[in-house]
This record gives structure tokens, sequence and C-alpha cells, in this order.
């Protein structure tokens, strides 16, 4: 029996582990280069089936600051008081706080109610203690001295407008009543009691979980805590988004039925959202038109100064959706749990999509994989409905040009006029664009561009680098575009050579231009040159390019669109050498570094390039020399 039940556990972690790697994997797609850290965790019947952290500084066991998600913890913690007597929702606030005042005499008609639903008519944020590198000091004495020299902009219920500060005031109503700090109240009477033990107000904070910052910047402790103190890892946060699915002795049933009710106002008839204010939730009835998410959706999201996140109760499926991510992530976290949810849900047979479906798993067998095309190569990767297609590069390299696209049982769907479609043709495959209903060629699936081996004589080649040796003085392309070359291949086609250009340091966009070559010309082997592999009509076959190798006094050269270029290998170390009447361009490598340039004479020109080959410097642009300690220089 218990190997069994050994057994059985070891499978269940399996599958959430092969479920987390698939979600894990959309979202790194989405996640900026630049971020510092993401988390995410996914709760269906009270059981996590997955859960993960990423970016530069993953925090698996880390807490993440989720903001304004805190208000729905103070509505909580205020509802345990009214069950028990010490506290009354329609009570005027003044009356728990006696050194509460204004010079607007409404604010005697503020209640916990009015704060809970953003109803109050408060101001809207105390800013200072906001957010800091240390946890707040004499806070509610700065509060008291704010709202003494402040107005209510309409009377308290006619409208809810977001607002911070009525949860402080309500925060410290319940440190007020229970003689206790907040922190202290929420860590004793909700997230210590359901396991939760991440989850705490700055104030609070467990020292056993490491909390996350954006890189470069200090941690974040948030002042109005009742607001958005609470910092918490996701699996602790699913925990008690649990407590709203579940009977339980936290909350009751009664009170979350006044939680989760609708209870903002308006004066807008066409307003659809503040009437959705819950006590502490931004909406109680979250509709969708992506995903078929049920009635009573539960939803929360939370930004500081560093964090943006989302928490999301979907009763329909038993589920709770946790996400926080640093701002520098730059994606929308109520989204990308969504979606990562709706995956999830597909792969137990559920598609809660209501536009989408399945990529058919022969589709996805079939297609999914590397494409080539002239200058540019393609990975297509396949994920319940979506698909996502990455610019790849033999370097390692690596940029998203098309994310997020969903089949809808014909084609992938990027925008309303732009999609992707997937066809055959004498047994190759081929991604097609689709622009207003027509269609065009993207590129060919590698696998069905093998051609015969390379000889030794060829592979003998891969890795060897060559620069650009021929530019003239008002040469604009060579400088610029095509700097040098690199000749690799790539796992999926080991048979073809990729050509491998180099351009100036400038171009950010496309760092390489890359073209899959073969030395079999009509079926004839050359040992010396190689012509393009691809067979593709429109743009995508176009500037396919040759490449012809010889030696001259037993220096490498290879020849491609009118340029020459010099096997970097064979260049001589620089040492102040001079201009010469040379046609070809004088280069050397900088093993020594340039801190200063050479005397340029009229009517030449100078390029430095990085250890990359890609330029610099140019003196004909009239670049702007900083000293360098590697590279090559170009005497022209």
């Amino acid at each position: 029996m218990k190997a069994e039940i050994c057994r059985n556990e070891n499978d269940k972690e399996a599958i959430v582990q092969t479920l987390t790697e698939q979600l894990s994997k959309i979202l790194r797609i989405d996640l900026s280069e630049a971020c510092s850290s993401a988390a995410y965790a996914i709760m269906v019947d009270g059981q996590i089936i997955a859960e993960d952290s990423m970016g530069k500084h993953p925090n698996h066991r880390g807490t993440y600051n989720v903001g304004s998600i805190s208000k729905v913890y103070c509505a909580v913690a205020v509802m345990q008081l009214v069950e028990k007597g010490i506290l009354d929702l329609d009570r005027p606030v003044y009356e728990y706080l006696p050194r509460f005042t204004m010079p607007d005499k409404r604010y005697k008609r503020i209640t916990l109610r009015h704060c809970l639903s953003h109803s109050c008519s408060l101001p809207g944020t105390q800013w200072r203690w906001l957010a800091a590198g240390r946890p707040r000091e004499d806070y509610y004495e700065e509060v008291y001295r704010f709202l003494s020299h402040s107005a209510l902009h309409s009377t308290p219920g006619d409208f809810s407008v977001y607002c911070n500060d009525g949860f402080t005031l309500a925060e410290m109503v319940v440190a007020q009543v229970t003689g206790m700090e907040y922190g202290e109240y929420c860590k004793e009477y909700i997230t210590e009691p359901i396991g939760a033990y991440s989850s705490r107000q700055s104030s609070q904070r467990n020292k056993v979980y490491p909390h996350t910052a954006i890189v470069g910047m200090p941690e974040e402790s948030i002042g109005p805590e009742g607001a958005g103190g609470i910092g918490t890892t996701m699996s602790d946060l699913c925990k008690f988004g649990q407590l709203f699915l579940i009977q339980n002795e936290i909350i009751s049933e009664e009170s979350k039925q006044e939680i989760n009710k609708k209870q903002g106002a308006t004066f807008l008839k066409e307003d659809a959202y503040s009437t959705h204010y819950g006590l502490g939730w931004d909406s109680v009835a979250m509709p969708h038109t992506e995903y078929d998410l049920g009635s009573g959706v539960l939803d929360k999201g939370g930004g500081t100064a560093q964090f943006s996140s989302r928490l999301v109760v979907i009763p329909k499926y038993h589920a709770v959706l946790a996400i926080s991510a640093t701002l520098d992530c730059g994606c929308d976290v109520k989204e990308e749990i969504l979606q990562l949810f709706a995956i999830a849900m597909m792969e137990r047979g559920i598609n809660i999509w209501t536009r989408c479906q399945q990529i058919p798993q022969q589709i996805k067998e079939t297609y999914e994989g590397l494409y080539l095309s002239s200058g540019n190569f393609f990975r297509l990767t396949m994920q319940g409905p979506r698909a996502d297609v990455i610019r790849v590069d033999s370097r390692g390299g690596s940029q998203n040009l098309y994310t997020n696209l969903l089949f809808d049982g014909t084609k992938l769907i990027w925008k309303p006029n732009d999609a992707f479609d997937l066809t055959e043709h004498d047994g190759k495959q081929y991604l097609m664009g689709v622009v207003h209903e027509r269609h065009y060629p993207v590129g060919v699936k590698a696998e069905g561009c093998r051609c015969e081996a390379l000889t030794e004589e060829w592979k003998a080649r891969l890795g060897k680098e060559y620069i650009i040796a021929n530019v003239f003085y008002d040469d604009i392309v060579g400088s610029s575009q095509f700097n040098g070359i690199r000749l690799t291949s790539m796992p999926e086609v080991p048979e073809l050579l990729i050509a491998s250009f180099t351009a100036e340091a400038r171009k950010k966009t496309l760092p390489y231009f890359e073209v899959p070559l073969t030395p079999y010309i009509d079926g004839t082997y050359s040992e010396v040159l190689a012509c393009g592999a691809l067979q593709l009509p429109y743009h995508a076959g176009r500037d396919l390019l040759n490449l012809y190798f010889e030696e001259k006094d037993g220096i490498g050269f290879c020849y491609s669109s009118g340029y020459l270029y010099q096997d970097v290998t064979s260049l001589q170390s620089y040492r102040g050498q001079g201009f010469t009447d040379s046609q070809l361009n004088q280069i050397y490598v900088l093993d020594q570094g340039l801190e200063k340039l050479p005397d340029i004479p009229e009517g030449r020109r100078i390029l430095i390039f990085n250890e990359k080959l890609s330029v610099i410097y140019d003196s004909l642009l009239e670049d702007s020399f900083t000293a360098v300690q590697a590279g090559y220089i170009s005497l022209i």
C-alpha cells in the first residue's frame, strides 16, 4: 500500500512538472529580456497543478509584493470582526477612530462599507510612505495629519472611485478595536491558520522567504498595508483565494456572500465597471470575451512601484490563479495567467476558449519545428490552441516576431487581418503568411531541405570567420550590412551550410543575416562553390547569395555578391602600420587594443570592428571613437 501511495504521488509530481514546463515555456516567450522576476501558480480543486518562477533572478521560494490584492485580506479581516459583533459595516468610521477628523464634515458619513467598496469619497492615496526601502514609521500619525488637511470629493456612497485611503482607514479600525498591529492580526487570524507562512504585511515579513525586487533596486516596503502591503509566494496566495471556494473556519459563508456581492455605485448608466466592486475585489462578476469562465468570477489586481500582480478565483472550475511580475517584465499579468489557465484546462480535455480550438496533435507533429528562409530562420512552437513564431539564428540568438497566434480551426490568427497558415507540397511543409485572405510563403520546414552530407573538406570550414576586405572609400553597403561571415550549421539540417553575416553594431533588430547553402549545384558536388539551398517564391527566397572559396599565397578568401572576405586567422597584429596603395583593405588584429586612431589622409577611411566582426566605428560617418580593447582595424 505504501509503495502504491508513493507511486501515485510520484505520478502527480510528474504531471505537475510536465504541465509547468509547458506553461513556463509560453510565459518566457511573453516576458521581456529585461525581466527581473516573475512567478505564477495555478490551483484546481485545492491542488497546485503548476507553479514556477523565472526571469533574470527567479525566486522559487521567495515573496512578491502583490499590492492592492491586499485589499481583499483587509476585507476578510473586517468581516471576521463583523462576525464577532465587534464591527458594523454601516457604522461611521469616526466612531471607531476618535482622532479621525476632516475639515469636510461629510466625513462623519463614511462607513466601513464605503471604505471597502471604494465609495468613501476620500482623496485617494496618502503618498508618503506608500513605497519605501524600509518599513513605515509613525504611519498612522501621517494619515491623521493628511486627512485633517483634506476634503472629500463627493458625498460618501454617491459613487465609487478606486481609493487606497479607504482601506487605510479600515486597517486602522482593525488595529484600534483589536489592540494589535494590523500586520500581526492578519498573520495570526488569516495567513498562519491556512498555512500561508510566506504571506505577510511589510512590517511582519517572514525572513525565511527571500523577497523579490527589480534588479538594481532595493526591496520595497508598502506603507498602507491594508491597501497594498502583502508580500507572498504565489502558491500561498492561491491558498488565500481558495478560502472563497470552500467552507472554512477563517471566513463564514455569510461574510463571503457580503464580500462577493456587487457593492459599487455609479451615476453613469453605461458604467459597467464601478458597480462590480465587491468588498476589496475589483470585480465580483468578471466577464471575458475570450474565455468561458462562468459566473461569479472574483478578480483583483495589484500594482506597486516594482510589481504587477493578479488574483483570480473561478468557481466554475474550482480554480485559483495567482501571478506577479516585476514591472520590467513588460506583460499583461491578467491576460497571461488566464491564458496559462486555459491551456492547462485544455490539457485536461476542457476547452474554455470561446473562439479558439486546440491545435490537433497531427498538425503539431507535422509542422512544429525550424523553418528556413533567406535571411531569417523561424522556430514554430505550438501548445494548446497557441502558436509562436520566434526568429532564431545559428549562433543561439532568438527574437520574438509573432507571438500568441491562436488556432481558429483553420489558421493561426495573429491580428484581425493577419494570420499564418500551414501547407504541404511535394513532401515539404511550408509556413504561409495570410494578409486580407491572400497567402504568401514565409519559410520551408528545415527537415524538408536535406541534401547530400557535407564532405570533410566543407566540414573543415565550419566555424571559420571571414572579414570584409574590399570596402571602397564611400561604400555604404559593405560597411553596414555584410561586415563578416561565419560558416555554421544547425542540428535540424546538418547537411546544409549556414552563412551567417554580421551587420554593423547599430543594427539592433537583425544582428545576423543568415542563408542556408549547399555545395551540390543541381546535384553536382563542388569543392569551392556553395549556392542557395532554398526554393521559395516571393520574398522568402530572395538574396540567397553564393560563397566561392579560394586560396592565394596561403591565405583563405571567400567571395560573395561582389565582396571579398579574408580568413581572420591570416591577419597580422596591428602595430601602427600605415595606409598603402593595395587594392584590398589593410586589415589587422587589435590584440593590444587601440587607444587612439592613426591620422587619416584625405580620401582614406578607417573601420573598426569588434570581435564579432561588426563595425563599431566608421570614419566616413564621423563616428565618435572610443578606445577598444580588442577587435580589428581596416585601413581603406
